[in-house]
């Protein structure tokens, strides 16, 4: 076991009596296995152990976290290690909602008043107790916190610290696995860091400002994201970097910190791991880039409610094309206001002109006599009826084929890049959705794998005959292999 005793907001010439009780209060914890707190204007407590001094006039929040570092520490020495902490200050209790279950079973907050007689303390389940009027038994109480003020002829006044808001823990909150695991979150996080040299107090960047620097790495952590985009998701990540040791926050701007890297993580060698986040997140925004410049969105980060609003729309019944076009977009956004984004960030209009173009340049909409229809000014009023079997991976694909087209070169290993500025997310499932749109454009000949050892996606010598639309709503039906129309 290992005590804490945090005496900074003591009365003067009361620093030893307190030592002293809570020394007394554990008999068999070694000398060694003692830290005090003090600040410079008091009476050095005693031999025992080590003290830490502060200058006087620390603020309490400062306080509070020289005291969670001294815990990181011993709790890391082993993991059955028992930490006692005795104090004054209020915020220095809250640091519990700071700790992991397991070390919250390690450690005791203490007050000073639980070592005066007539105390009463909070005993846990059993609920509220009263020591006995014994010392001895007030010391033996192993209370927490004090359910009563103590009083001022003894302690401090609790009545004159101004409160601090701590940030409380997030007992429903689930990291999104979805996004990427937690552990790989931190790492890109301490890359980010180490990015902008944030290695010191003195360099330590604010929290609002994370997100950004994260997402120059990787725009999965876009507030766009939806997937990134909940109240708590960075507050969440810098709690599970904290419990990493990968980081250090200052708290003393408790609604926005200041973060940097832990000597640790500063110390770490990671410029691998940055040369592979830098190409990673290049390769993407080059994909993203190329689509841009063709009027492709590509809307990563919506398009899947996109295409959403676009099947329900359909699936209303016949709706004339225009009509079609403008529902669905007010469909989309119903949609992304409802799960809690900021609809009125997104431009809708170019939104609306991405899909016309998909549409236009893959006419998988069906017409009420079967046959392909693509948006044009004489198709605006033709009844959609239906809409082909596999047409979302048919629109995809043409957003890959466009990136061939504007010259990307696209190899084996981009999988991962392209699932990452198709879908917004790189994952297993992601690449598996790209590679299968890469290999049903392969089968159908809309793109070939060059025959040098680069294997690259290329456009093909012979173009395949696309499906057509005519100016009146009727056309060529696509092909078997590209999926036949929805019978209406």
């Amino acid at each position: 076991m290992k005590l804490i005793i945090d005496v900074t907001r003591a009365n003067p010439d009361t620093e030893g009596s307190l030592v002293q009780r809570a020394v007394s209060a554990y008999p068999s914890v070694s000398r060694v296995d003692i830290t005090i707190l003090r600040v410079t204007h008091q009476m050095s407590a005693v031999t025992f152990g080590q003290e830490v001094v502060l200058p006087s006039g620390t603020h309490y929040s400062l306080v509070a976290n020289v005291v969670f570092e001294q815990l990181r520490q011993m709790l890391n020495v082993a993991f059955d290690q028992a930490v006692v902490v005795f104090t004054f200050h209020k915020v220095v209790f809250e640091l519990n909602a700071r700790l992991t279950t397991d070390q919250q079973m390690r450690v005791t907050f203490r007050s000073f008043s639980s070592l005066w007689q007539h105390t009463t303390s909070y005993a846990g389940p059993q609920g509220l107790r009263s020591a006995s009027s014994s010392a001895e038994s007030a010391l033996q109480a192993g209370s927490t916190m004090s359910g009563e003020p103590p009083s001022e002829d003894i302690l401090p006044s609790l009545a004159t610290n101004r409160p601090v808001p701590q940030r409380q823990p997030m007992t429903t909150f689930r990291w999104p696995h979805e996004l990427m695991p937690i552990d790989d979150a931190v790492t890109f996080l301490v890359a980010a860091l180490r990015e902008v040299s944030a290695t010191a107090p003195a360099k330590a960047v604010r929290q609002t400002d994370v997100r950004a620097i994260l997402a120059r790495l990787d725009n999965r952590f876009e507030k766009a994201n939806p997937l990134a985009s909940f109240p708590g998701f960075i507050s969440a990540l810098l709690r599970a970097a904290e419990d990493r040791d990968a980081i250090a926050i200052d708290r003393l701007d408790i609604n926005n910190p200041r973060i940097w890297l832990s000597a640790e993580a500063a110390g770490a060698d990671n410029r691998r791991f940055l040369q592979v986040a830098r190409r990673s997140h290049s390769r993407s925004q080059e994909f993203l880039d190329s689509l841009r410049r063709q009027r492709l969105g590509p809307f990563s980060n919506i398009r899947r409610q996109l295409f959403d609003a676009l099947e329900m729309v359909i699936n209303d019944g016949p709706v004339a094309l225009g009509e079609l076009l403008r529902k669905t977009i007010d469909v989309t956004r119903s949609s992304i206001q409802t799960q809690g984004l900021e609809a009125g960030r997104y431009p809708w209009r170019h939104v609306r002109e991405f899909l016309t173009e998909l549409l236009t340049r893959r006419p998988v909409l069906v017409g009420l006599d079967g046959s392909s229809v693509a948006p044009s000014f004489v198709t605006l009023a033709t009844p959609i009826a239906g809409i082909h079997p596999d047409w979302r991976s048919q629109l995809d694909g043409e957003l890959t084929v466009a990136l061939v087209a504007g010259g990307v070169d696209i190899r084996l290993a981009d999988v991962s890049a392209l699932a990452g500025a198709l879908y917004f997310e790189r994952s297993d499932h992601t690449e598996a959705e790209a590679a299968t749109v890469i290999s049903k454009l392969l089968e159908i000949g809309r793109i070939e794998e060059s025959d040098d050892d680069q294997h690259r996606l290329v456009l093909p010598t012979v173009p395949p005959p696309a499906p057509v639309a005519s100016a009146n709503g009727g056309g060529n039906h696509l092909s078997a292999s590209e999926g036949a129309p929805i019978p209406t």
